[in-house]
């Protein structure tokens, strides 16, 4: 570590001049005052140059780079063709991290957070104490829960949602099945559409209820980060205009792009995929802060009276299951505060983060705020992942969901005081040295949730922890099943399907046995343990519009009694739906192409072959085979009405547009 620290007292008052410097010209003229040997090449390239672009070489021989990141540039048959692909893809990375310092400041940020895990020093939390926070529990309906749900759907109007889906993805393994071209998380198939979709599915479901309680038709605004990691950016936009918007207007959606950053080996030394050719990486979701201001999205969000936003990570499909989402923005609309976490127990020993009160000791009193700590960083902070209790598989703290609930104008000025939130190194990338052995390698990340550090209260004693909830930041607790289950990485046989598309499945369907046996009255097929579904696949497959609810409570009065067979299916793409004491045996698959479709049915007896359990079966994707189903499809305005009756075998009935069709025993 003797030359990690060496590196780090070079580049400490240089990065101290870069970030005082005024204009491009004051930087260079700082850099100019460093010794550099330039091959002809590069001299030649040099002088052509503009400022921006000069810069950014300079800044390159400036952290010692210049041999590992020019190496072969002499060889190449167009070297000036490379260079100026190595510059742009450079250039935003010096303007995202000008404020640390752009390139050098990036590297001397690397350089301590290294130098911190093998070296790291107690002295900068002697004045911290980390306990668990007394949120508030929403995870049983209350009078006070029933009274969050609605004002989190009458201050819909206000709210934005905010969604980073520039995330790469790698550990899914995710290719296009034609091209076999990488892509990026956002690309995913969970449920026979992408996790994207899923996303806004949810906030449309949300807005079909306002619309049905307060009648007025609004549309939330949703900024999206991207990266072009993996043809990110493009792919993202390809799905919102594949699918025409989602039925919304193109003009309710902000993209912005964070930058690849590069990726860099333990000792320091950037990694290089070829020649002139960095290996480069989305650098973490706090980025969303500083591009969102920079890019003017908070302006723009300001201009459609927007004040509160949900941030929503596109991993997680189940979070809006059910009713927490609306009462954990509620309970933030409705008390003023400025920002919030959604959380719940969190599994001992995995690569989640834990949200934690921080109470730092300053010469005024106490401050207080509700933070996240992520896992790689536990020790570093002198945390330990204990259980609740002796014996319990969860943790004392409660798990970080990346469920968000953010106050605007205070996030806006958050960011303009500390831009990059968060900044981590997680060194988990492994790199073939050319001597056959491997070196570990990271880049610079940041924390979204982060931004929480810059939001804090003052006491002039140390409070108590009825007193949490005082604070301007929050937290919720609710069931694990109904917040967090992701789709990070791809499951390998006889793994753990936790994290992985097929594991996040199986919470869905957890999820929809507790809705349809709890809540609808339903006689469903016992749930089959992890081992078994595996295997042998699930006991029944139950998928729904969110626009059905989403909250369970309103599922029950459309769904009443009746009976699940084993192996039966239930798909429910409609939202005004009256299905009472129906009882199903194979598969039933009702689809409205429109939010104007109704279904009406009472005591009918559903009997067909179902689901082939003998096909190749991909029930996470929701590719599922068929010997027979029955298929109600409504176009537009239409209508299904039967009672009474029995329809057996595979059949598929279309209703047309403002149209009735009544089924009949014959």
């Amino acid at each position: 570590m003797e030359e990690i620290k060496r590196q780090i007292d070079t580049l400490v008052p240089l990065v101290k001049a870069l970030v005082a410097a005024r204009t491009v010209y004051d930087k260079l003229a700082i850099l100019d005052n460093e010794s550099f040997s330039v091959s002809p090449i590069l001299s030649t390239y040099l002088q052509g140059l503009n400022p921006e672009c000069t810069l950014v070489i300079k800044s390159l021989m400036a952290i010692g780079q210049a041999e590992t990141v020019f190496a072969g540039l002499d060889e190449l048959s167009e070297p000036y063709d490379a260079l100026r692909r190595l510059v742009s893809m450079l250039l935003p990375v010096e303007k995202f991290y000008d404020v640390i310092g752009g390139i050098v400041g990036y590297q001397l940020s690397i350089l301590r957070l290294v130098q911190s895990k093998t070296e790291p020093s107690e002295s900068g939390h002697n004045n911290l104490e980390y306990s668990k926070a007394m949120g508030e529990d929403i995870s049983h309906l209350s009078t006070s829960v029933h009274h969050d749900i609605r004002w989190g759907l009458q201050t819909l109007p206000n709210c934005a949602e905010i969604y980073p889906v520039g995330g790469a993805g790698d550990r899914l393994d995710l290719h296009d099945e034609k091209t076999h071209t990488p892509l990026p998380a956002a690309q995913l198939l969970f449920c026979g559409r992408t996790l994207l979709e899923g996303m806004v599915r949810d906030i449309q479901a949300r807005e079909y209820l306002y619309e049905k309680l307060f009648e007025k038709k609004i549309v939330t605004p949703i900024v999206l980060m991207t990266s072009y990691e993996k043809n990110n950016h493009h792919l993202v936009e390809k799905i919102c205009e594949d699918q025409e918007w989602f039925g919304r207007s193109k003009e309710s959606f902000f993209f912005f792009s964070q930058p690849l950053v590069p990726v860099v080996t333990v000792e320091g030394d950037w990694v290089m995929t070829g020649p002139l050719t960095v290996m480069t990486k989305p650098g973490g979701h706090g980025a969303i802060w500083k591009l969102a201001v920079d890019s003017g999205a908070f302006a723009w969000l300001k201009e459609r009276k927007r004040t509160k936003a949900l941030v929503r990570q596109i991993n997680n499909p189940v979070a809006g299951v059910d009713y927490g989402v609306t009462a954990f923005m509620g309970y933030g609309c409705h008390r003023e505060k400025s920002f919030g976490f959604a959380s719940c127990q969190r599994l001992l020993n995995t690569a989640e983060g834990m949200d934690v009160l921080v109470e730092e000791k300053v010469d005024q009193g106490y401050k207080y705020h509700i933070a996240n700590i992520e896992y790689t960083d536990f020790k570093l902070h002198g945390i330990d992942d204990v259980p609740e209790a002796p014996g319990s598989p969860y943790s004392a703290y409660p798990t970080n969901t990346n469920i968000l609930f953010a106050d605007l104008s205070t996030v806006e000025k958050a960011a303009k005081h500390n831009p990059i939130p968060g900044m981590l190194i997680n060194m988990k990338t492994k790199i073939d040295k050319t001597d056959g052995t491997q070196v570990v390698a990271g880049r610079l990340e940041s924390m979204m949730q982060s931004i929480a550090d810059e939001i804090v209260d003052l006491f002039s004693k140390k409070i108590e922890p009825s007193q949490h909830k005082e604070l301007k930041t929050y937290l919720t607790y609710n069931t694990r099943e109904k917040t967090i289950s992701t789709t990070k990485k791809s499951y390998q046989e006889g793994q753990s399907i936790v994290e992985t598309p097929l594991g996040c499945y199986y919470d869905v369907l957890l999820n929809a046995h507790d809705l349809l046996q709890h809540h609808c009255g339903m006689v469903v097929p016992g749930i089959s343990t992890r081992e078994d579904f595996v295997h042998n696949g699930p006991s029944f497959v139950c998928l729904y519009h969110p626009a059905l609810g989403p909250m369970y409570h309103i599922i029950a009065q459309k769904i009443r009694g009746g009976s699940l067979a084993e192996n039966g299916e239930l798909q429910l793409e409609i939202t005004e739906l009256d299905l009472k004491e129906c009882e199903i045996k194979g598969s039933l698959l009702i689809t409205a192409d429109t939010l104007g479709g109704r279904c009406h049915m009472h005591g009918v007896r559903i009997e067909n072959l179902g689901i082939d359990r003998e096909a190749e079966n991909v029930y996470w994707k929701n590719r599922i085979s068929r010997k027979e189903a029955c298929e109600i499809v409504l176009h537009g305005e239409s209508e299904f009405y039967a009672e009474n009756i029995t329809l057996k075998g595979g059949q598929k009935i279309e209703v047309p547009h403002q149209h009735r069709v009544v089924a009949h025993n014959v």
